[in-house]
């Protein structure tokens, strides 16, 4: 009988061989360089801010300065759970990517 390895036995074969690291889900890359909504101002100092992306609202921080809400941001790439954006004032309409 040939069975495919369970959740135990995959987890216990990546620590055994070692491998770390971290690699980019699909749903990133799709999200790179997308005009989103700002709904709740973004600070580079924190993570308090939040956009829409995909008719979802995330946690969001600024690369570079402060954007209040209902402007227009662009998503660099994804921290964790929270989305870095900048500014976008340019030609596109939300969810368009640029």
């Amino acid at each position: 009988m040939n069975r495919k390895p369970g959740l135990l036995g995959r987890l216990k074969r990546a620590l055994l061989s070692g491998e770390r690291g971290y690699e980019l889900e699909d749903e990133d890359l799709d999200a790179f360089g997308t005009i989103v909504e700002v709904v709740e101002s973004i600070d580079p100092d924190n993570t308090r801010g939040r956009i829409m992306l995909r008719g979802t609202t995330w946690n969001a921080t600024s690369v570079s300065e402060p954007i209040e809400a209902g402007g227009r941001a662009r998503v660099v790439y994804r921290d964790n759970l929270v989305w870095v954006v900048d500014p976008y004032d340019g030609p596109g309409e939300l969810g368009e990517k640029v």
